[in-house]
C-alpha cells in the first residue's frame, strides 16, 4: 500500500514543468516570503494539497522530484543524486524552522547555499577528471589501433596472433593485462564517483 498523496503527486508531476532544485528552493524561498506556511509552500510547489498538514521526509521528496529533470534525480553509476540530498537538507532545514522557531526563509537561504557549493564541487569535479577519463578511453583504444596500423604497414600482425603458439600466448596475456587494466581503471573512477557522493 502506497503512503498518502504518492498517487497525487505522481499524477501532478505529470502536469508542472521541471524547474529543477535550484529553482524549487528559490520556489520554497518565495512562498514563505509571501506568507504562506511551509506546507502552503510545499502543496504549491507539487501542484496538489497533502491529505495532512505535515512534512514528511517522504512527502519533500516526492514534490522535489516531480519539479526536477531526470539527471538531478539520479547520479552517475546508479548513485543518489542532488534531489535525495536536497531533499534530507530541506527535511533537517523544515524541522529546524518548526522545532526551535528559526526564521524559515534563513533556514532554506542556508539550504540554497548548500546546495550552490555542492554544485560547484560538481562541477569542478567533472573538470580535473575531464582530461583522465579522455586519456583513459584513448589507451583503452591504443592496442586496437596498434594492430590496425602493423596492418596498414603491411606487418601482419593479426595473422601472427591468431596462428601459432607463440602468437595465442601473446594474444592471450595481452588480453589478461587489458582486462585487468580495464577493471582496475573503472575500479578508480566508480571510487572517485563513491567519494563525490557522499
Amino acid at each position: 500500500m502506497k503512503p498518502e498523496g504518492i498517487d497525487d503527486l505522481n499524477a501532478s508531476s505529470n502536469a508542472l514543468p521541471a524547474i529543477g532544485c535550484v529553482a524549487c528552493v528559490a520556489s520554497l524561498r518565495a512562498s514563505v516570503r509571501s506568507g504562506v506556511t511551509l506546507v502552503q509552500a510545499f502543496e504549491e510547489l507539487g501542484g496538489t494539497p497533502f491529505a495532512t498538514p505535515e512534512l514528511t521526509r517522504l512527502r519533500i521528496t516526492m514534490v522535489i522530484r516531480s519539479r526536477c529533470p531526470r539527471k538531478e534525480q539520479f547520479g552517475q553509476g546508479g548513485q543518489s543524486g542532488q534531489v535525495e540530498r536536497l531533499s534530507g537538507e530541506l527535511y533537517a532545514a523544515c524541522r529546524l524552522s518548526l522545532t526551535l522557531g528559526c526564521e524559515t526563509d534563513r533556514c532554506l537561504q542556508a539550504v540554497a547555499e548548500s546546495l550552490k557549493r555542492q554544485r560547484l564541487l560538481d562541477d569542478l569535479r567533472a573538470n580535473a577528471f575531464a582530461m583522465p577519463k579522455a586519456t583513459m578511453k584513448l589507451l583503452m583504444a591504443l592496442p586496437l589501433l596498434t594492430v590496425l596500423l602493423g596492418e596498414g604497414m603491411g606487418v601482419h600482425s593479426l595473422v601472427f596472433l591468431v596462428s601459432g603458439v607463440k602468437g595465442l600466448a601473446c594474444l592471450g596475456f595481452a588480453l589478461c593485462c587489458y582486462t585487468f587494466g580495464l577493471i582496475w581503471i573503472r575500479a578508480l573512477m566508480r571510487q572517485d564517483d563513491m567519494k563525490g557522493a557522499i
